[in-house]
């Protein structure tokens, strides 16, 4: 139910009217495929492709795992929040799991690579990104999610982009210097405590 929270303050910034601008982002919620746990949320979904652990243990594709989605809910992604979370994936998924572990993929804005290059260290999406093995990326001209920074001046030229958080300060320069951003795809291997694939 917070997604219909998150969803409708996301509107009021981005389009000054109370409402939502992805109907369709709900009906996972309604049909009891998707879940809020803790800080996250998860639905039932596949691997995409074969993926390697760091071991060299091959995952077949098709294999059950969760997909995670980050909503805009205001809260840090603390090291005690994003286990939190994780953690109760764990429990909640148990038909989902590969033998004694949960395997959980994301494909986001957060995860974008160079995010090492130009963010500021202290900031909790590092830390965030650190939690995955990412296995994929994209890159392209301008920022198809600066809505999801910049919110109601996403429309504004880049020299006009407010730089009132230390993550809007970063982007705007990044963009300034680049004209580009990304994405990236990855997994996690929990095992109910810690994150095992790691390389």
């Amino acid at each position: 139910m917070d997604d219909l929270r998150c969803k409708l303050l996301e509107c009021k910034e981005c389009e000054g009217v109370w409402g939502t601008f992805v109907g369709g982002w709900f009906h996972g919620f309604y049909r009891m495929t998707r879940f809020g746990l803790g800080r996250f949320q998860f639905e039932y979904s596949t691997v995409d492709d074969d993926y390697t652990l760091a071991d060299g243990t091959v995952i077949p594709a098709g294999t059950k795992c969760v997909g995670m989605h980050i909503p805009s809910s205001g809260i840090s992604l603390t090291d005690d929040v994003r286990y939190d979370s994780y953690k109760r994936a764990f429990d909640f998924f148990e038909s989902e799991k590969y033998g004694d572990k949960l395997i959980i993929k994301c494909g986001s804005w957060l995860l974008y690579p160079k995010h090492r290059e130009f963010l500021p260290p202290h900031l909790n999406i590092l830390k965030f990104m650190n939690d995955f093995d990412i296995i994929a990326e994209g890159e392209k001209e301008g920022f198809s999610n600066d809505w999801r920074v910049f919110g109601r001046y996403s429309d504004l030229p880049y020299a006009e982009l407010p730089e009132d958080t230390a993550l809007r300060r970063a982007y705007k320069k990044h963009l300034l210097e680049t004209g580009k951003a990304g994405d990236g795809f990855g997994y996690i291997l929990f095992d109910g405590e810690k994150i095992i694939n790691k390389r």
